[in-house]
């Protein structure tokens, strides 16, 4: 199986991946490697839950201006992580900014790419 890098890829794989995430963070399996809030948690729990069901239901144009917002949308929760965390001077929060950073270079990178679909339309071929 060869994985594309498209939004509906990104919103059905990347919403599971956030719901499991999710459950493990509810269920306290994570307590003693990675603190996760029940905050962050339920977050997580409810964007997977809408990043799967809006990869099963909506059009293609849709599926890339909900990436491009949820990539956006991830870059400033990366800043606003940033500055708390340099302000607090917390230093265990790395693994909780990879995630965001993986998120956010994934979904903008899916829903930049243009579809080869509307590369060769009628209108577009050369006669």
């Amino acid at each position: 199986m060869k994985f594309k890098n498209t939004p509906n890829t990104f919103l059905k794989l990347g919403g599971v991946l956030l719901f499991i995430l999710g459950i493990v963070g509810l269920s306290g399996l994570t307590q003693t490697k990675w603190e996760m809030s029940t905050i962050d948690s339920y977050l997580r729990l409810s964007l997977g839950l809408f990043m799967f069901i809006g990869g099963l239901t909506l059009s293609a144009k849709s599926q890339r201006t909900w990436t491009l917002v949820i990539g956006g949308a991830t870059i400033v929760l990366i800043a606003a992580m940033a500055v708390s965390h340099y302000i607090a001077q917390t230093p265990d929060f790395i693994e909780d900014m990879t995630l965001h950073i993986v998120l956010a270079c994934w979904a903008l990178s899916a829903g930049a790419r243009r579809s080869t679909s509307n590369a060769l339309t009628p209108a577009n071929e050369k006669v």
